[in-house]
C-alpha cells in the first residue's frame, strides 16, 4: 500500500453458485493462507473467483469471463438461475504502521452478483459499505430502474439494476448504468481528504496492486516487450511479461533479487535485460555467473538467457522480482507454489514471503504438498473438500480429527492421516 494509505487485510470471503462451489461458503483468510485439498476439490475455485473480480475491475465483467468461454460456464451447474455472487470483507492490519489519516473505517465490505443475460454478463447488484460503532455507511448501493435494457446488445426490457455512487451524499450522488461494468473503479484512488473514512482508495488500490500466479515455464522464457498499460496487472498470471517488471526494477531492487536467488543459485552475480535500452524491441532477460578459464586465474561474467535456465530458476526469478517490487503486490495468489521447485528451495520462497507478509504483502498459495504444511500454522490452513456434492472450505483448526493428534504431530502428517 502506499505510505500514508491505511493497510488493509482481506479477512473473509463469501460467495456462492460460482464454478466448483453452489451453496454459499465463507473463506476466512490469514495474512498467510494455505490451500490444500484433492484434486477437483475447489481450491483453485476461489483464487479464480477473486482473479474473476480483479480483471473485471481492470476492465469489463464480459472481458473477466472470456478465459472461461463465457459467463456460462462459470455458473455452478446445479444453479437454477445463471448468477453467482461475491462479497468480500477488509479488517485493518493490526500490525501496520499507524495511518495519519483520521476516521478509520472498523471495517470495509464490498459484495456483487453477475447474472447471465443473453449470455452476456450483467452486474446484477453492487455494494461497498464501511462499518462504524454505528450503522454501516453506504458508498455503492443499487436501485431498480424500471424501462431499461437487460443487455448491452438490447433485444430485450426489463427492470435494470443501476448502481449509486455516494448515496448518502447529497452533491456527490451518481447514478451509473452501465451494466457490464462494475462501478467501483469510479470511485477515487488516492486519499479525500473531504470524505473521512472513504473505503475507494484502499479497495481499489488493493486490487490495482494484486497479482494472481500460475507461472508457465515456456512463457517465463520468452522475450517480451518492455512496457505496462495502467490496466495490467505488476506480472501476468503466466509470467509472459517478466522483462516488464525487471525493468521498472531499480538497480538496489534488482541487487535484492540476486540476493534472494543466491541462497538457492550461489553463482548468480547479476540479472539484467538484452537491448533494455530499446522499449520498442522485444526483449530477454538473463542470469550472469562468473565462468573461470581454463587457463585464466580470473573470471569473466557469463550471460545466460531465460530459455537456458531451468524451470524453477524461472519461477523464483519472478517471484524474487515481485517481491522486490516497490509497492510490492497487495494481494499475492500463487497455484501450486511447489511446482518445479525442490524441498529447500520451497522453504527459501516461504521465508521470502513470510518476509513480505511482515511488510504488507497478503499472501494465499495451493498446494497439494503434505510437507509444506509443516511450516505452515494450524490456523494458516484451510482445508478444501467435497462433501455430498458440494465444496466446502473449512479451517483445518477447526477440523474435530485434525484436534485429536497430539500437538507434537505437524500439519503435514495430521492432513495425511486425516483423509
Amino acid at each position: 500500500m502506499t505510505q500514508g494509505l491505511p493497510r488493509y487485510l482481506l479477512c473473509n470471503v463469501r460467495f456462492g453458485r460460482f464454478k466448483a462451489v453452489f451453496s454459499e461458503q465463507d473463506v476466512p483468510l490469514a495474512p498467510f493462507t494455505v490451500l490444500i485439498g484433492r484434486n477437483g476439490s475447489g481450491k483453485s475455485t476461489l483464487l479464480e473467483a477473486l482473479q474473476w473480480l480483479d480483471t473485471a475491475l481492470r476492465k469489463d465483467a464480459n472481458a473477466a469471463c472470456d478465459p472461461y468461454r463465457g459467463m456460462r460456464e462459470l455458473v455452478n451447474k446445479r444453479s437454477p438461475r445463471p448468477t453467482f455472487w461475491l462479497g468480500l470483507t477488509w479488517n485493518p492490519d493490526p500490525d501496520a504502521p499507524a495511518s495519519p489519516l483520521p476516521s478509520l473505517p472498523e471495517q470495509i465490505g464490498y459484495s456483487f452478483e453477475v447474472r447471465s443475460v443473453k449470455r452476456q454478463a450483467i452486474i446484477q447488484r453492487e455494494h461497498l459499505w464501511v462499518g462504524q460503532a454505528g450503522a454501516p455507511q453506504h458508498w455503492i448501493t443499487t436501485k431498480l430502474e424500471p424501462g431499461k435494457r437487460l443487455a448491452p446488445t438490447g433485444g430485450s426490457t426489463g427492470r435494470q439494476r443501476a448502481r449509486v455512487l455516494y448515496p448518502e451524499a447529497e452533491d456527490r450522488r451518481t447514478l451509473f448504468s452501465s451494466p457490464d461494468r462494475l462501478a467501483l473503479p469510479l470511485g477515487p484512488i488516492d486519499p479525500d481528504g473531504e470524505f473521512l473514512g472513504n473505503p475507494f482508495p484502499i479497495v481499489r488500490r488493493f486490487f490495482r496492486d494484486a497479482v494472481f500466479l500460475r507461472l508457465s515455464p515456456k512463457n517465463l522464457s520468452n522475450p517480451s516487450r518492455t512496457t505496462r498499460s495502467s490496466e495490467e496487472p505488476l506480472l501476468d498470471e503466466e509470467g509472459a511479461r517478466l522483462p516488464v517488471l525487471l525493468r521498472e526494477l531499480s538497480a538496489e531492487q534488482l541487487a535484492e533479487v540476486v540476493e534472494q536467488l543466491k541462497q538457492v543459485l550461489p553463482d548468480v552475480e547479476g540479472v539484467g535485460l538484452s537491448d533494455a535500452n530499446h522499449r520498442d524491441l522485444p526483449v530477454h532477460y538473463h542470469l550472469t555467473e562468473p565462468m573461470l578459464g581454463a587457463s585464466q586465474p580470473a573470471s569473466r561474467l557469463l550471460r545466460i538467457p531465460a530459455w537456458m535456465l531451468s524451470e524453477g530458476t524461472r519461477r523464483l526469478t519472478a517471484l524474487f522480482a515481485l517481491l522486490a517490487h516497490d509497492p510490492p503486490p497487495s494481494l499475492l495468489c500463487i497455484e501450486e507454489i511447489e511446482n518445479g521447485l525442490d524441498p529447500w528451495t520451497v522453504i527459501v520462497v516461504l521465508n521470502a514471503l513470510r518476509s513480505a507478509v511482515a511488510r504488507g504483502v497478503q499472501v494465499i498459495v495451493t498446494t497439494h504438498s503434505p510437507w509444506l504444511l509443516d511450516h505452515a500454522a494450524l490456523d494458516e490452513i484451510v482445508r478444501v473438500r467435497r462433501q455430498a456434492g458440494e465444496t466446502v472450505y473449512e479451517r483445518f483448526a477447526d477440523d474435530a480429527e485434525v484436534k485429536r493428534f497430539r500437538d507434537g504431530v505437524p500439519p503435514g502428517a495430521r492432513y495425511v492421516r486425516g483423509g
